[in-house]
């Protein structure tokens, strides 16, 4: 008859190590969600307007409204004396018009347009409405179209843009530095050295999978404007 191996008590999953090892898995995956989240914030809320939101679309029409102008005062050799004489420069509709034909805001607020002399200054109020204000609130203009309080907070970022991809990339990689915490401590570790490899292979596991979170949020990342 074969011989059965012999099972070591060492080695003897017990409830302890069961408790461990379902307490520890989920810890090491929310720390590496949070990392990864806080790494994509900081990487990237410098460039916030390459997202979709309210605030990004305001960034483009800051950027289009000075071209329609220099076309208007090319043909007329003076400055328009409001954004609305701007549509007809406007052919293939570029910016954004309510029903009176005002050009408005990425939040359908028509833009303020102040005229001095031969300079102009195209204002965006931001999401509030107010002048002032910081993040999705903070003034935009002709003259600072990204001022440096224009950077949106931590939650405007992940819940007021389009930026679901890099989230999901961020838990997606919470989750496989979990499960491959879970599958390292599957056997208990009896001694120093075994201690140590587990916790080298976790370590392992946590960097890879930030590493992963990167790769996939560097493809959610918008290539335009």
């Amino acid at each position: 008859m074969d011989e059965k191996p012999e099972i070591t008590a060492d080695k003897v999953i017990s409830p302890r190590h069961r408790f461990l090892r379902i307490g520890i898995a989920p810890i090491v995956g929310l720390i590496v969600c949070g990392i990864a989240i806080v790494e994509a914030y900081d990487s990237l809320c410098g460039e916030s307007y390459r997202f979709g939101s309210p605030q990004s679309t305001t960034f483009y029409f800051l950027n289009v409204i000075p071209g329609a102008i220099c076309s208007y005062q090319d043909k007329y050799d003076t400055l328009p004396a409001s954004l609305e004489d701007l549509k007809k420069f406007d052919e293939v509709g570029l910016l954004r018009y309510d029903e009176n034909g005002k050009v408005c805001d990425g939040w359908g607020r028509p833009f303020l347009y102040t005229v001095d002399g031969t300079r102009y200054v195209v204002t965006s109020y931001g999401k509030d409405g107010k002048p002032g204000g910081t993040g999705m609130d903070c003034d935009l203009s002709t003259i600072k179209l990204w001022p440096r309080g224009a950077v949106p907070t931590f939650l405007e970022f992940f819940f007021d843009m389009k930026t679901g991809g890099i989230t999901w990339s961020c838990i997606l990689s919470g989750i496989l530095a979990a499960l491959l915490t879970g599958y390292f401590m599957k056997i208990p570790a009896s001694t120093p050295g075994e201690f140590g490899k587990v916790a080298v292979k976790i370590f392992c596991a946590a960097v890879g999978s930030l590493i992963a979170a990167a790769v996939m949020s560097f493809h959610h990342i918008p290539k335009g404007h």
